[in-house]
């Protein structure tokens, strides 16, 4: 047992306390004064009977009294149990987990500056030298300290010098862990360990199984404590996503792009604006609008390109409670052109109706345009061609109604896709269907994103089936569902091959009779036409939309959109061709500072692994004839998430968990772990409540005594009128 409040002082005052209603009672008994006379043995007659229990009764009454006040005394003193009532030493270590993911930034004063003030209340408890461990959690933890004695001076300026907000979000078991690995370090009797988060939903509502079991270990080694932190306000618009939508992404080229705005909070938010910026250089403004809570919206942009090369672009979010997550970046390869492979399946090479083949589609990608300023350069071979081409060398390989593919050019296609070229296949023919099945495949996997089943001819050949009205989100799908449907209607098509998208497609156009016409992959690298690329099964070559499907689809799947996805936090790869394993590189970081990287061989490419800190576009700049190279890196838009829970709510989530949610002071929550729990309240309830008793006591004793001497007297009046009546 030990006591808060001085214990000679407070003991002092409660054995004079608890000595005074003795001496009041003893004082009481010396003052009586004895008096004899003839009534009063009668008094005594009547009464003797009772003094036994009346002494018995005023000793209880003292005794109440006596405990009231030493309840009283013993409370204002506060005893405590420690962990010194076992044995053990009553020494403490501690470890602080401050969260320091990019939301806890959200607000004024931010939610971090709370976190590291509360980080500050629990030191100011620790005596000098007590072991004190400090970790700052986002994606990695940062250990401050490490099990080292507690200085004041020390802790508090280390804090003052690192404490800040991250760009990354929170890996929760991969720090629970390290902050079970510190306290296991510590050897003291008391080991706590403080947690101090704003608690997001997606971290702490659904606890994976890692989580939990790490928490409840952790809560068996030592006492933990969770402080939740939130700021005022729960407004928070974040950029999602900055993606390529459509366009052509080559020198004088014109391309439009989207940019994701959601709304985080618990509250609309309206007034909002997003600037979009090339190479830093600002290109266009537009309003948000109304946003409800919870809802999203799509903020396009378009733009040109005077040149080609690695363009950085920018969506940038007017400023709100938090600032890192409004702005996306992505980066952009702009070709002077687009290099095109078109294999043709069949020899004809006619005019007219006549044409078949890759007649048309090479006039369609071709154009006006010289070979030299083009901005599709398109190579045209048979198919027999195709094997001695370098398919490296190209962006786009088309292939139209060609009939021998074995499973080795399969698996060529299919490197050629994976290291990021775009396929598009047109059937005709010459195509069977089950046999593209078999040979289109890459490491044992489909590499078509449908699975093609027979071919189907319309009823009337004359008039054919028409496009449908675009369902899909695809670029290809909105461009179509943009133009007037009169025109549209003109397409028609006689004959198709039937298709099913595989888990990896999808449907981009249907045809009014519900078969598709066009397919492709959801990651965008490869694009299958159900129809012929020549007239032989529509006429869909001599129709405008022709020329506006092949632009599209060629530009749309030489675009880079792999470069743009970048996560803070996260290693990202910048291939290096021609530099050599153990190169010195230097890269240019957002902020405009260079730090130097070392090439390494990763599959067989050189190239530089760095883990973005911040966001932003990373640069090596072009050296010696080699090519430069960009890659952007963007915050984790889950930690946007900024609603905080009420401590109720946290307690519901980490049910069966054992830890403690303190959701005032920390510092006392962290004195009372250690010197056990106050009873000082308690004893001044019990010291209530035995006051309030002996009152009553007292009171009815003063009645029955009152209503006792009255009925003596009377009968003592009684025998004396009957003595003198027999007188």
């Amino acid at each position: 047992m030990s006591f808060l409040n001085s214990l000679p002082l407070w003991g002092s005052l409660a054995a004079l306390g608890v000595a005074l209603p003795i001496l009041i009672h003893v004082w009481s008994r010396r003052q009586r004064i004895e008096i004899h006379w003839a009534a009063m043995e009668l008094l005594k007659k009547a009464m003797v009977k009772r003094s036994q229990q009346i002494r018995m009764e005023d000793r209880l009454l003292l005794l109440l009294r006596c405990l009231t006040l030493l309840l009283i005394a013993v409370a204002l003193l506060r005893p405590l149990f420690s962990a010194g009532d076992a044995g053990e030493s009553s020494d403490v270590g501690v470890v602080i987990g401050i969260d320091a993911s990019y939301s806890m930034g959200h607000g004024q004063p931010a939610r971090f500056e709370q976190a590291v003030a509360r980080a500050r209340d629990v030191l100011s408890t620790m005596s000098e030298g007590d072991p004190v461990s400090i970790v700052f959690m986002s994606s990695h933890p940062q250990i401050l300290f490490r099990g080292v004695g507690y200085d004041p001076g020390t802790c508090n300026k280390a804090l003052d010098e690192a404490a800040e907000v991250s760009a990354y979000p929170l890996n929760l078991e991969r720090n629970l862990e390290q902050l079970q690995e510190l306290v296991r370090e510590l050897k003291t009797a008391v080991r706590e360990c403080h947690i101090i988060t704003d608690a997001q939903e997606s971290d702490w509502q659904a606890l994976s199984d890692q989580a939990r079991n790490t928490l409840q270990e952790l809560g068996e080694e030592a006492h933990v404590f969770l402080a939740p932190v939130s700021s005022v306000g729960a407004e928070n618009l974040s950029l999602t996503d900055l993606s390529y939508a459509a366009g052509a992404l080559q020198r004088d080229g014109f391309a439009r792009f989207s940019a994701a705005v959601h709304n985080t909070g618990i509250e609309s938010v309206e007034g909002a604006m997003v600037e979009f910026l090339t190479d830093g250089k600002l290109k266009a403004r537009q309003e948000v609008g109304r946003l409800e809570a919870g809802d999203s919206v799509l903020v396009s942009f378009f733009t040109s390109f005077d040149a080609a090369g690695d363009i950085a672009l920018t969506a940038r979010l007017s400023s709100d409670a938090l600032a890192a997550d409004n702005e996306r970046h992505a980066v952009v390869a702009i070709r002077s052109s687009v290099r095109v492979l078109c294999v043709d399946g069949d020899a004809g090479d006619g005019s007219g109706d006549t044409a078949r083949g890759a007649f048309f589609a090479v006039r369609a990608l071709r154009l006006k345009h010289a070979d030299a300023t083009a901005p599709i350069r398109v190579t045209h071979v048979d198919a027999a061609g195709l094997y001695g081409e370098k398919l490296s060398g190209y962006d786009v390989v088309m292939m139209i109604n060609v009939a021998d593919v074995n499973p080795d050019l399969g698996k060529r296609l299919g490197q050629f896709v994976d290291s990021g070229g775009g396929l598009m296949v047109f059937l005709g023919d010459k195509v069977d269907p089950e046999q593209y099945n078999e040979s289109f495949t890459s490491d044992d996997k489909p590499l078509l994103p449908v699975r093609l089943i027979e071919t189907l001819q319309h009823d009337d050949a004359t008039r054919g089936w028409q496009i449908a009205a675009p369902e899909s989100d695809h670029a290809v799908a909105q461009l179509v569902g943009r133009l007037p449907r009169d025109l549209i209607a003109e397409a028609r098509f006689h004959t198709i091959v039937r298709a099913v998208p595989r888990e990896n497609g999808e449907s981009i156009l249907e045809l009014d009779g519900g078969s598709p016409l066009l397919l492709g992959s959801r990651d965008g690298g490869i694009l299958v036409f159900t129809s012929s690329a020549d007239r032989s099964w529509n006429n869909l070559p001599v129709h405008p939309l022709f020329t506006i499907l092949l632009q599209q689809s060629t530009t749309m799947l030489s675009s880079p959109e792999k470069m743009s996805r970048g996560i803070v936090g996260e290693p990202a790869t910048m291939p290096l061709p021609g530099r050599m394993m153990g190169d010195e590189v230097m890269v240019s970081q957002p902020s405009g500072e260079a730090e130097p990287a070392q090439v390494t061989v990763v599959d067989g490419a050189s190239v530089v692994v760095i883990t973005p800190d911040a966001p932003g576009v990373y640069r090596i700049e072009a050296e010696a004839g080699l090519a430069p190279v960009s890659v952007a890196a963007n915050v984790d838009a889950a930690e946007s998430q900024i609603r905080a829970p009420d401590a109720r709510t946290l307690r519901r989530w980490l049910d069966g968990v054992p830890v403690e949610i303190v959701a005032g002071g920390v510092a006392a929550a962290a004195v009372n772990s250690r010197t056990g729990r106050d009873l000082g309240l308690t004893l001044l309830v019990l010291g209530a409540i035995c006051f309030f008793v002996q009152g009553l006591w007292a009171n009815h004793k003063s009645r029955r005594k009152y209503a006792t001497d009255t009925s003596v007297a009377e009968s003592l009046q009684d025998r004396q009128v009957a003595a003198a009546r027999r007188g």
